[in-house]
């Protein structure tokens, strides 16, 4: 790759929604087109097929190598005998050292299912998670299919005096170890048939049934050489005293065991087919029925072949075989699941994660809008059952319109060696992929790039956490230092951190130990270690390059440029698995991530413990996009002043908070714990704190009487416990004490308070003389008020006006301004602040179609009206391209006079359009995006339209979308609402919420390759 240069984007503001009022607020915890579905669900036929029968594993029998089954291989058990057989089975009873028992009456789970295991029992444990026979809070019982096949028996034989001695507890009349023990299962019903002492079957030997406290072992005599014991092929299983087995899922007090069909319940609808002379078609439609079906069913035994049950299933996408619809979604993945039977010569062997895939139907459903494939998978033999099934299943939650939160670029051109950094989100299952994309691949269709450069969650999920574990860190709110996440750690976490780790039936040490990477029984399965990222948006640094000047302040910059020159280049992203991630830009290897404190909570429905928990449903965590500056402070650990290269990020709606974190350094990551946090900042240290949608800015301010301090400005955001609409100023030196004091290390400017302010909206701040320090905040709150914040020569930081620069309203009605406002140098040298309204922060957004605008006012005095403005009007029309309709937009009205109007403003004309993103100027255009939402989950969360207004409000006097010949003001995107642009170089990407990218070819009147600046210090040239 190229050495990149810095380029912070500004996070996209497509919020989650609360209920406003002075009362506790209610946050969304998940995007809101999907508030009623975890995604589109698919759709799964399964086809079992003939086969399954025979031994699972090959070979002779050692406690050296791992037979999987429904027994535990870790563990030895005890056989339960009664009367009654059907009370009869084993339970466990210990863990075994090295899969070895040899304790009175133990027997080794290993041996049990070398005995026991089928191909059925593996399709069956992997998808449904066994058979059950007894199914009570605290009895869960398996039986294992060839104990109940009743025509054919298998037999298998052990020898030699240790390997019996570890695997069955069959002892001579001086009680020593027999030396071969034969094994007979099937034919016998529910049992196998144990022969000790020598090879034998039930013909040759009396048969009786096996009891543990009659059995000759106990008292020495030899009887045991004339006889073979019956037993009954039932195991206990998720019993915690003795440790839960991995498949285990803790739930409501007791547990038990699943398979992929449960843990995916939420996201698939399942049908089962069956083909044979006895009828063909479905035999079972729900989960509970098609559970049954997998489990109790002799499908292994039956006559089922690949093509007919392939046929079966396409009926039943078709809605012609007369039962329920399994497609629900007219854009809904679609798959059938064939397995079982003996390997065929057209399904080769595929390793996991990669799915056997044998075929596709483009089209099922040509009575639906679109088009319904249909995925194949074919699982056959014996070879990897468990890894192809879970990865067929894996790749068909891949297709669940995985949606782009927002992208970043390590380059300021689309170079062949420039890369783009894009963060996505599956609500599948709620785990997130951060992905590094050669840019000049991407072409100018929508698409879904399939080669990427790395893939962070693959490279997290195949680590080998033993050889290299992982890097987490904390912050101590009681001490105010930073510590390890590691169980030797626990002592040095904060009392509430601990209680909130220590909830429930686990310790804080489990919970850490999950937190690394590691599975624990009883707490959550992941599908991957990476958690989602809908709203937080990765953000690349490498080597310092603010143009920061060498004198005044400033000083010693340059000298710190040139040390940290050619650093570890790195993508920060948070992630709502509670962290924020610090990854190898080149690698895509996490270096580090933090967990902030003031996440932890002892709620039952919140905190890291819920991140555990089995029931967990999605909430956000750190999903707030992460701010990185070079700032001249004191460190957290050496206390020592210099330029060091400073990350404040957040949780958005998670919690209501910053951290910061100093990562001048990443090669030290791994050695750090103390130097990492600098400060946490929350509602506990001032309640006017509320939740932040967007990243907070960081600059050099002016305090009063010409102290100048390195400052983090933030809003004070919504739903704050002390209502007010202000702004927080920070020191970024403040926190290091530990302790926030107001009026010494922060400042709070208040616009409004009391019951009826809002909150203050994401801010931008900018400095108008060109010295690098701030002179202005600029935001606005959801009452369409747009707000000035301004440092006056020797004074302190004050509301610049006594009310609102603008009050946004049309016919009566507040138009919220909810996402940061542009501002740039107008040509006639007056500063314009360019901002959109709407507001999409609760389901009831969605269907609000008030009247949203786009504006363009001029910073002269407060008090601004709509009819101080000039008016514009947009126009749609639409073009053919290529046979293909494109809709667009141009925007009239009279010549601008700057010195008549205090600015323009132009009313969105969609029914529900509105702008919820801040608007990017390159050159004389300004872009911003539009969006109207939609419930339907299969619209991708509405329509957008790609909008690049000139200065005045008008359609540009040039083309700015080069495919089209005449000039227009806005594009229509088709498929779904995108996220906040990226404009590199003459590209803008921009993710859509279905997974693509759409790329435009923009032209700004800007020289080639040459990066819009969007920070605040580089505003004015």
């Amino acid at each position: 790759m190229s050495k990149w240069t810095l380029w912070l984007a500004t996070g996209m503001a497509v919020a989650s929604g609360f209920v406003q009022g002075a009362e506790a607020l209610t946050m969304p915890q998940k995007p809101l087109y999907l508030a009623d579905t975890q995604g589109v669900p698919g759709a799964v036929v399964f086809a079992p097929m003939a086969g399954g029968e025979g031994f699972l594993h090959g070979g002779a029998y050692s406690s050296d190598a791992v037979f999987t089954g429904y027994f535990d291989p870790g563990k030895c058990y005890l056989y339960h005998f009664d009367a009654r057989e059907a009370e009869r089975h084993f339970r466990p009873a210990r863990r075994a050292e090295d899969r070895y028992c040899g304790g009175d009456g133990e027997w080794s789970g290993n041996f049990l299912n070398w005995v026991t295991a089928t191909p059925a029992d593996h399709y069956r444990q992997t998808l449904t998670g066994g058979n059950r026979v007894r199914d009570e809070d605290d009895e869960i019982w398996l039986q294992p299919a060839l104990a109940t096949n009743n025509t054919v028996a298998h037999q298998r034989t052990i020898r030699g005096t240790q390997v019996v001695q570890g695997a069955a507890p069959f002892k001579t009349e001086l009680g020593y170890p027999v030396s071969e023990i034969s094994v007979l299962a099937g034919g016998a019903g529910p049992s196998i048939i144990v022969t000790p002492g020598v090879s034998g079957s039930e013909a040759e030997r009396p048969v009786q049934d096996f009891n543990p406290e009659e059995y000759p072992y106990a008292d020495g005599r030899n009887e045991a050489d004339h006889y073979s014991y019956r037993i009954s092929a039932r195991v206990k299983v998720c019993d915690a005293s003795i440790g839960l087995e991995d498949n285990c899922v803790t739930g409501n007090g007791s547990s038990e065991p699943e398979g992929l069909v449960q843990r995916h319940a939420g996201f698939l609808g399942y049908s089962a087919v069956v083909a044979g002379e006895s009828g063909t078609g479905p035999v079972a439609q729900g989960l509970g029925r098609v559970i049954d079906y997998l489990n109790e069913a002799d499908w292994h035994a039956g006559s089922g072949a690949f093509g007919e049950l392939q046929a079966l299933a396409l009926r039943l996408f078709q809605n012609t075989s007369g039962t329920d619809d399994p497609v629900q979604y007219r854009c809904q993945a679609n798959a059938i699941v064939a397995f079982g039977g003996a390997r065929s010569a057209e399904s080769p062997v595929v390793q996991h994660p990669d799915p056997a895939v044998v075929g596709r139907i483009e089209d099922v459903r040509p009575d639906l809008e679109g088009e319904q494939p249909v995925t194949i998978y074919r699982i056959d033999g014996q070879e990897n059952i468990g890894e192809r099934l879970a990865g067929a299943f894996k790749h068909l939650l891949a297709n669940n319109e995985a949606s782009e939160s927002g992208l970043t670029s390590g380059s300021t051109t689309t170079a062949p060696d420039s890369a783009l950094f894009g963060a996505s989100f599956n609500p599948s299952h709620w785990t997130g992929s951060l992905k590094a994309t050669d840019a000049s691949e991407i072409g100018y269709e929508p698409n879904q790039a399939s080669v990427h450069l790395w893939q962070a969650g693959e490279v997290l999920d195949g680590r080998d956490l033993q050889a290299n574990p992982r890097a987490l860190y904390t912050y101590n709110g009681d001490t105010g230092n930073g510590v390890a996440f590691a169980p030797a750690s626990i002592s040095g976490f904060s009392n509430r951190m601990r209680d909130d780790l220590n909830q429930g039936d686990f310790t804080a040490a489990e919970r850490v130990r999950y937190f690394q990477g590691h599975a624990v029984a009883g707490l959550r399965q992941r599908e991957s270690l990476l958690g989602d990222m809908v709203h937080s948006r990765p953000v690349y640094v490498q080597s310092p390059s603010l143009p920061w000047p060498g004198n005044g302040p400033f000083a010693g910059y340059s000298k710190f440029r040139g040390q940290y020159d050619g650093r570890q280049a790195m993508v920060y992203v948070g992630a709502n698995d509670g962290m924020l991630h610090g990854f190898s830009a080149d690698t895509g290897e996490e270096l580090f991530a933090y967990i902030p404190e003031f996440l932890a909570s002892s709620a039952d429905d919140r905190g890291l413990h819920y991140l555990t928990n089995p029931g967990y449903q999605h909430r956000y965590y750190v999903d707030l996009t992460p701010v990185v500056s070079d700032v001249h402070t004191r460190g957290a650990s050496d206390g020592f002043k210099r330029w060091r290269t400073v990350l404040v990020g957040g949780v958005r709606t998670g919690a209501k908070g910053i951290f910061a974190l100093d990562v001048t350094e990443p090669k030290i990551f791994a050695d750090v714990a103390a130097g990492l946090p600098m400060w946490e900042f929350s509602s506990t240290d001032d309640a006017r704190m509320g939740y932040q949608l967007e990243p907070p800015k960081i600059g050099l301010a002016d305090w009063g009487k010409g102290e100048k301090r390195w400052t983090v400005f933030l809003p004070n955001g919504y739903g704050a416990e002390s209502p007010a609409t202000g702004l927080f100023m920070l020191d970024i030196e403040g926190g290091l004490s530990g302790t926030w004091q107001e009026g010494v290390n922060y400042r709070f400017i208040a616009f409004e308070t009391g019951e009826g302010a809002t909150g203050l909206s994401p801010i931008r701040q900018v400095d108008l003389d060109g010295d690098s320090i701030i002179d202005r905040v600029y935001a606005g709150d959801l009452e369409g008020n747009l707000w000035v914040a301004a440092q006056n020569g020797q004074k302190a930081w004050a509301n610049a006006y006594k009310k609102p620069l603008l009050t946004a309203r049309v016919d009566g009605a507040a138009q919220p301004i909810t996402s940061p406002p542009a501002v740039i140098r107008y040509p006639e040298r007056q500063t314009m602040v360019l901002f959109g309204t709407g507001k999409y922060l609760h389901q009831g957004d969605i269907a609000d179609s008030t009247v949203q605008s786009f504006y363009g006012i001029f910073d002269k005095h407060a008090g601004i009206t709509r009819s101080d403005l000039a008016r514009r009007d947009l126009i749609r029309t639409s073009l053919s391209i290529d046979g293909n309709t494109q809709k667009v937009r141009t925007s009239n009205g009279d010549s601008f006079d700057a010195a008549k109007y205090a600015g323009w403003y132009v009313d969105l004309p969609a029914p529900g359009e509105r702008i919820v993103q801040a608007p990017q100027v390159r050159g004389r255009t300004v872009f911003v995006n539009t969006q109207t939402p939609s419930a339907d989950p299969c619209d991708n969360g509405g329509e957008s339209w790609l909008m690049a207004f000139g200065l005045d409000g008008t359609t540009p006097d040039q083309p700015v979308w080069a495919k089209l010949e005449d000039s227009f003001v806005g594009i229509q995107v088709r498929g779904g609402k995108v996220s906040e642009a990226s404009i590199i170089g003459s590209d803008a990407f921009m993710p859509r919420w279905d997974g693509k990218l759409w790329k435009e070819r923009v032209e700004t009147g800007r020289a080639q390759g040459q990066l819009g600046r969007q920070s605040w210090q580089e505003l004015y040239e």
